[in-house]
């Protein structure tokens, strides 16, 4: 294999500082201490850490996709 060819996603400092930020946002630590608020029937912290974890699958799928380069199928 060509070790210049490969890349991976740690390797680029935005995307793992995206990755990190989305993680944390995922968990609804920013309702604690407040008033339930419901919207669609559900807690609206649940409707948070969906919309969060989503955000990480599609962040972890983007950047698979965009930065994990191999030379093994090349």
């Amino acid at each position: 294999m060509n070790p210049e060819r490969q890349d991976e996603p740690r390797n680029h400092r935005w995307f793992l500082i995206l990755l990190g930020i989305t993680s944390l946002l995922a968990v609804p630590f920013v309702f604690i201490g407040r008033e339930v608020a419901f919207f669609l029937g559900l807690p609206r912290w649940l409707w948070w850490s969906i919309a969060f974890t989503l955000a990480l699958g599609a962040l972890n799928v983007w950047g698979i996709i965009r930065y994990w380069r191999d030379d093994r199928f090349d």
